[in-house]
């Protein structure tokens, strides 16, 4: 993968995260919070996928995903470990 690649794959992933937040804000005012903490994992899952993307390491899994964040988003300390406490969190939400 070319970092130009890698970038165009990390907007779209960043497009698709803030898809399922809005998707995730209109369910709650609709009072739908099983489908809106569904949406809200996958509008972390595309965020993290994102940012995965621009260090240049590509998951498609959700597993993947869990991994890697902790590797090499929590690990280096890029971000704090409750990220990885707050995805498993909405995981077992998805439903």
């Amino acid at each position: 993968m070319t970092n130009e690649n890698a970038l165009a794959d990390s907007r779209a992933e960043l497009h698709k995260a803030q898809s399922a937040l809005r998707a995730a804000r209109a369910l709650v005012e609709l009072k739908l919070f099983d489908d809106a903490a569904s949406r809200l994992y996958y509008a972390a899952f595309h965020l993290i996928s994102a940012a995965l993307l621009v260090l240049g390491i590509q998951t498609q899994t959700h597993a993947g995903v869990t991994s890697l964040l902790g590797q090499h988003l929590v690990k280096p300390g890029l971000l704090p470990a409750r990220i990885s406490r707050d995805l498993a969190s909405l995981l077992g939400l998805r439903g």
